[in-house]
């Protein structure tokens, strides 16, 4: 006989214990890879961590994009100043 385990849901305590884990600085990053590519992680845990490592990549690249523009404006413009 095969051994399956029956689908369950994350209860409400389980959302607000991950919840609580992700308001810690530099532990937060490292649980979001342990439950993204843990082999023992609930398959929804799984798939918000991982949807949420790709909003965290989206949003460092928007801001780096966003500070490159706008540090490249202030040096022109500090340059332009001292001219």
């Amino acid at each position: 006989m095969e051994n399956v385990q029956a689908y369950r849901p994350l209860s409400l305590k389980d959302w607000i214990i991950t919840l609580l884990i992700t308001f810690i600085p530099v532990v937060n990053f490292v649980m979001y890879l342990v439950w993204a590519f843990g082999n023992e992680t609930h398959p929804s845990k799984k798939t918000w961590a991982q949807a949420s490592l790709i909003w965290l990549a989206i949003s460092l690249l928007l801001g780096g994009i966003i500070m490159a523009v706008f540090g490249l404006a202030f040096v022109t413009a500090a340059a332009s100043d001292a001219i």
